[in-house]
């Protein structure tokens, strides 16, 4: 009997992986313990292609996200997935987001991001009209695309399963010994592991006596609908790049509809998409040193209590957005969309880690940290996980 390369987790990162296995004929079972994918972070994002200007250039994000955002793109168009390559505009509108927005400039010229343009204040409203007045200066990249996240992983699995990948949902893992995983439903004994589970990747790591430094702090992220808002392209503003967050952002979507967010506000649970507190998730978060030496840090405090501003006060909310568009935004035209859930790795130092965290044992390996631009990576970065398998040459 032939051992399968078990993958934990459906999200894009699992799927893509997953089907990368399957098309080089290796032996391939996902276990997702939800009834459907998409349930969570792969299913409740923004649908953001990103172009790759905002990462540090020998990071692992960077790495990934301008191989993974052609290559993304151009298997939605294979594919027919929903997909529009709509431009990114990051506009600066005060004088620390000028000095912001030219070293998001940098960044994408060293990593050699295709097409970028710097916009002065004259140009920036023929690109999109709809753009704030205050907006002084730009960068446009003509390669940032919106997608729509849950068809696009219902290919990936599709893919998969085609080319052999066995999808198991409902089933949950709950240990792990060596080269066997044990769900709620059965024992399997592995050739080889590879964990994509997410918001539980840690947990599971932690099973394996695997990376007990670093811990998942979940972080809400609330999306909302503007009626009446047409926009052409997606509206960022400079991040501050001691948070590893975007900030409220404006993106339209392949359906035509424009949305703002996310928000950031540290959640009171793993999958806490409302206001539920999960006294669990709670109490092994706060139990964690790394938790408040990160809540004591006077930046993170200021950033959290923003954040919270925005979750809790539409009129904070909205003043976030009418930052953004010369439009006028009011309560009438915002409606609640959906909330999604960061999976924000932190270390024992409180730091919150701001890149793709992968680690390799003898026949496992554990996907830590893949959020944004996690999905923008997926292809590229399965590619590299698999080749790595491949050279261990498990079967």
């Amino acid at each position: 009997m032939v051992r399968p390369h078990v993958v934990i987790g459906a999200g894009i990162i699992g799927s893509t992986i997953a089907r990368e296995l399957a098309f080089r004929g290796i032996e391939t079972l996902v276990l997702e313990k939800e009834d459907e994918p998409g349930r969570h972070a792969s299913g409740r994002n923004s649908g953001v292609i990103h172009s790759g200007i905002n990462h540090k250039p020998n990071s692992i994000k960077a790495k990934y996200c301008l191989e993974g955002s052609r290559r993304l793109r151009e298997y939605c168009v294979n594919k027919r997935v929903p997909m529009k390559q709509c431009g990114t505009l990051v506009i600066a509108r005060t004088d620390i987001e000028e000095e912001r927005l030219m070293c998001v400039w940098q960044m994408g010229k060293e990593l050699g991001v295709p097409e970028l343009s710097i916009l002065e204040k004259r140009d920036i409203r023929r690109v999109e009209p709809v753009c704030t007045f205050s907006a002084r200066r730009a960068i446009y990249s003509p390669t940032g695309a919106i997608v729509d996240s849950k068809a696009l992983l219902q290919s990936v699995i599709k893919d998969a399963q085609y080319m052999g990948a066995k999808f198991s949902f409902g089933e949950r893992v709950k240990n792990m010994v060596e080269g066997n995983v044990i769900t709620d439903k059965r024992k399997i004994e592995y050739a080889y592991l590879v964990n994509c589970g997410g918001l539980e990747a840690d947990r599971l790591a932690h099973v394996r006596g695997i990376r007990r430094d670093l811990f998942i702090a979940p972080f809400k992220g609330s999306y909302w609908q503007i009626d009446g808002l047409h926009l052409k392209t997606m509206i960022y503003a400079p991040p501050n790049p001691k948070f590893p967050f975007l900030g409220i952002h404006l993106t339209p979507t392949t359906e035509g509809l424009s949305l703002a967010g996310p928000n950031a506000a540290l959640a009171f649970g793993r999958e806490s998409y409302g206001s539920e507190v999960n006294i669990k998730d709670l109490a092994e978060m706060i139990g964690c040193k790394g938790f408040w030496k990160m809540a004591r840090k006077r930046d993170f405090m200021q950033q959290a209590v923003q954040n919270l501003r925005t979750t809790f006060l539409k009129s904070a909310f909205l003043q976030e957005i009418n930052g953004l568009t010369s439009e006028k935004i009011d309560k009438r035209d915002v409606i609640p969309y959906r909330a999604g859930i960061r999976a924000q790795l932190v270390d024992s130092s409180g730091f919150l880690v701001n890149d793709i965290v992968v680690h390799h044992g003898e026949r496992e390996t554990h996907v830590l940290n893949a959020v944004s631009p996690g999905m923008t990576c997926s292809l590229a970065f399965a590619e590299n996980i698999v080749d790595f398998i491949g050279k261990k040459n498990y079967s």
